[in-house]
């Protein structure tokens, strides 16, 4: 439902956007944070703490919506923003993007994006008027004819926006469910937009990317592949194991202070992670790939970073059971872009960013054909 369609939904909305508009100025009125919100979004507890398918008629979902009132409608194209559903008797905010021009008689790729913890769906396209690496997929998604849908976390035990994602052993991870709030808001995407139901994806950042790592983990059924930008695996887990392989692109970097590349706790004491090559490990058992590795360094088109980016593949006898590292060794806790390049400020928070590979083009070059 669009923010002030119904009348309890739009009393609902304004006191939730007063609050955030007085938590967030808070938030950059002060030096401390004024670095952080030169970002999109990951807060500062967290750094210091293809084209059409060929239409199939089996795609079709004519089931009854899951559990929240379908919110969306055939007619909205373009990005969407401000939008609310009602899931679990808690208020959720998302943003998504339909491209134009699409047919109905074709079925379309849907990619759910996930930010930081701290951060926002306004931060993740630079709507704040920020640099946002993420701001690049609204313009692949208009080239490609890609849905993005754009769900927002919730005020977590630290007052941030954050998931609740598998790691067992962080007391600032809320208690919601998530994984079924995304999955049934992609479901009524799909139900309304010409969407391949067997191309669905999800990528984010840090927390986001540990949320994309329990959506395969807990709906592996519904994702083809992920994503996780600057994640890892917990070595203390709350979720459930996986039964389905979905394909992962993995993208960590070596100076993270953060989220210690070779394993460990986190910064902030938000948990202990698996190392990088140990997440590798497991999720190419998950996937049942045995593959030998193939290693390449990827074109260092902008010295000044000093950092290069190292390519690892595990192909898959499908390529639904592909395993890629893509190694950012010397960079911080940051997603790689050209274009959207951070501010120093944030860069001495964070590490240095990479600015080699543009993020949203190479996932979407790994994601594009990967099918359930």
């Amino acid at each position: 439902m669009r923010a002030g369609g119904m009348s309890h939904f739009a009393a609902l909305r304004l006191n939730m956007s007063s609050l955030r508009t007085f938590f967030l100025t808070a938030l950059c009125l002060s030096s401390f944070h004024l670095m952080a919100c030169d970002s999109t979004g990951e807060d500062m507890n967290e750094a210091t703490a293809d084209a059409p398918g060929e239409p199939d008629e089996s795609l079709t979902d004519t089931s009854p919506n899951p559990g929240i009132e379908n919110p969306f409608d055939r007619q909205m194209v373009g990005l969407q923003t401000d939008w609310e559903v009602l899931h679990d008797e808690q208020v959720r905010r998302f943003h998504f993007f339909a491209p134009d021009q699409t047919d109905d008689q074709a079925s379309y790729p849907l990619v759910i994006l996930l930010h930081g913890h701290g951060g926002s769906v306004d931060q993740l396209l630079g709507l704040n008027n920020r640099k946002a690496p993420y701001k690049i997929w609204l313009d692949v998604a208009a080239s490609e004819k890609i849905f993005i849908l754009l769900p927002e976390g919730v005020i977590s035990p630290d007052d941030k926006l954050g998931w609740n994602d598998c790691r067992g052993d962080t007391m600032t991870n809320p208690s919601t469910d998530d994984v079924g709030f995304i999955v049934e808001l992609a479901e009524a995407m799909t139900q309304t937009y010409p969407i391949d139901a067997k191309r669905i994806y999800a990528s984010g950042t840090s927390n986001g990317g540990h949320m994309s790592f329990r959506l395969a983990i807990e709906a592996g059924d519904t994702f083809a592949a992920i994503a996780p930008i600057v994640a890892s695996l917990p070595k203390n887990s709350n979720c459930s194991s996986p039964t389905e392989a979905v394909a992962l692109l993995l993208v960590n970097g070596t100076d993270d202070a953060i989220l210690p590349y070779n394993g460990g706790f986190m910064a902030g004491g938000r948990g202990e992670v698996l190392s990088t090559v140990e997440t590798i490990g497991f999720w190419k058992d998950i996937n049942q790939n045995t593959a030998s590795a193939a290693t390449e360094t990827l074109p260092n088109i902008n010295t000044a970073d000093d950092s290069t980016v190292i390519q690892t593949t595990h192909a898959g006898d499908t390529s639904i059971q592909d395993v890629i590292l893509l190694t950012m060794d010397g960079a911080g806790h940051a997603e790689p872009s050209i274009a959207e390049e951070y501010s120093s400020s944030f860069e001495a928070i964070v590490g240095r960013q990479n600015h080699d590979v543009e993020m949203a083009e190479r996932v979407w070059s790994f994601f594009q054909d990967k099918s359930k």
